[in-house]
């Protein structure tokens, strides 16, 4: 419960006690009340926290672009690696048809 000063609690007592009761219940009310400067504080937090998110996306969409890059330059990287492969084989080919054609 709200702490109430002496002189408001002295005043109280001098009341009737349904009355009293319900001024009791308002104090106690207006005690659970979010006060502004909570509401002001809580504003805060959630302004910082949409700055966060807004960063996180950015953040997110830089790393979906260079994820793509990266995909982009490994299949690039494995087409290039067949056409090593490939060019492997007909090197080995032409060595095997050198070394036939010495004999």
């Amino acid at each position: 419960m709200q702490v109430i000063p002496v002189d408001l609690y002295e005043s109280l007592e001098e009341l009737d006690p349904k009355i009293k009761a319900v001024i009791l219940k308002l104090i106690k009310y207006w005690g659970e009340i979010v006060k502004r400067d909570d509401f002001l504080e809580l504003k805060k937090t959630v302004e910082k926290l949409a700055d966060s998110v807004e960063k996180l996306a950015e953040v997110q969409k830089k790393t979906e672009y260079e994820v793509r890059a990266l995909a982009e330059a490994q299949r690039k990287t494995e087409e290039r690696l067949n056409e090593l492969a490939e060019a492997q084989r007909k090197t080995e080919e032409r060595l095997n048809e050198l070394v036939e054609a010495q004999r």
